[in-house]
């Protein structure tokens, strides 16, 4: 077990004639960049008390963490309860070893709040910015703080101490998402809101399947990846199977499969280009969390071709959605300012890094915008 124990004090209150854009369609997928930035940390504050009293918490919870720790799979994690902000586990990313035993022991405790039973909110926010001190976290770093109705409590007083600290995270450029439980106090709701604006963060409702979705795109937006494309949405009814299919370009370095489900009783069945049900050969550099309202596959250097899902179970609504990453980016050769009124060629070509590169059943559009705005479509 990868495991640290941090023990945290508190804070003290130029001119081109003609536009030309060329674009390649490989399946919605997004391109690498060149280097890869800094690694960002993910502290995960938990306000154990109100997970541990809401009928739906804990699993919301483990939701969360397998989305995260699928999408963010390279991003050091922190783990921390309120009620006990002075000890930290991690940081540790998910890519490395000993990273889901971590979780799973985080998640665990998740039912029994320490002996105080109570939760110090403004406490955790001075533990969290401390560590990200001590780590010399880059800015983008986050700070997820998931909370919900539990003991009560004086809000106007918490404000009073919780927003300043909050304000120090948006100096650094560490965000703090606020999470709340479905049916938060409204009171409740808008000071974990303020403390996310505060701090140039956001508020969401951990719900299912909005919030979990709303949380997945914020993640890809923040990489610069893009956006989850769907797959399917709709209900399953009680013993039938529907099937929805994915095609996975040639050069995929990575794809994402999340589905999202309103309840445990729905089943997945994941079939390779082969036909064959997704198992160990296709895990060798991949991985599948499992979750009470999310399952997220991770395929790393998926096989091309038509990958197909089956999905079965009991009543009740399933969303699936994807997202790739593609080792081929696009290049046009530039020949200088273009000429008005005379014919000039354009040389497009897709390469992996190390030259151009020839692929089959490639679709490549030009779409040509002269000076006076009108546009010519090369198809």
């Amino acid at each position: 077990l990868f495991q640290r124990r941090w023990k945290m004090r508190m804070l003290k209150p130029g001119i081109a004639l003609t536009t030309i854009i060329v674009l390649v369609s490989l399946a919605s997928q997004v391109a690498l960049a060149d280097s890869p930035p800094p690694e960002r940390m993910v502290v995960v504050l938990v306000d154990r008390p109100a997970i541990a009293a809401s009928d739906d918490g804990v699993d919301l919870v483990r939701s969360f963490l397998g989305l995260m720790s699928t999408l963010a799979y390279e991003r050091p994690f922190a783990f921390a309860y309120a009620d006990e902000p002075e000890a930290f586990t991690g940081p540790v990313a998910p890519a490395e070893t000993g990273f889901a035993t971590t979780r799973v022991l985080f998640e665990d405790e998740l039912r029994y709040p320490g002996p105080e039973g109570r939760s110090r909110l403004t406490g955790a926010l001075a533990s969290a910015f401390e560590l990200l001190q001590e780590q010399d976290a880059v800015p983008g770093s986050t700070v997820y703080f998931i909370t919900g109705d539990a003991s009560p409590m004086d809000l106007n007083e918490e404000s009073g101490r919780l927003l300043p600290v909050a304000s120090i995270f948006g100096d650094k450029g560490w965000p703090i998402v606020g999470l709340t439980l479905p049916d938060t106090a409204a009171d409740l709701r808008d000071l974990v809101a303020g403390m996310s604006e505060v701090s140039r963060g956001e508020a969401v409702e951990l719900s299912v399947p909005g919030g979990l979705k709303r949380v997945a795109d914020m993640v890809l937006r923040d990489d610069a990846k893009g956006s989850l494309e769907a797959m399917i949405q709709g209900p399953v009814a009680s013993n039938t199977i529907f099937t929805s299919a994915l095609d996975i370009a040639p050069g995929t370095l990575e794809a994402v499969l999340l589905f999202l489900k309103e309840g445990p009783y729905v089943s997945l069945r994941l079939n390779n280009p082969t036909g064959f049900e997704a198992s160990t050969g296709d895990r060798r550099s991949s991985s599948v969390v499992e979750t009470p309202y999310v399952v997220a596959w991770r395929l790393v250097d998926p096989a091309p071709g038509r990958w197909t899902v089956d999905v079965r179970g009991s009543d009740g609504t399933v969303s699936a959605w994807h997202h790739a990453v593609n080792k081929y980016r696009l290049a046009l050769e530039s020949f200088g300012v273009v000429p008005v009124d005379e014919a000039t060629a354009i040389v497009a070509a897709l390469t992996d890094g190390s030259g151009p590169v020839s692929l089959d059943d490639v679709d490549v559009t030009a779409k040509i915008t002269a000076p006076d705005g009108s546009t010519v479509l090369h198809v």
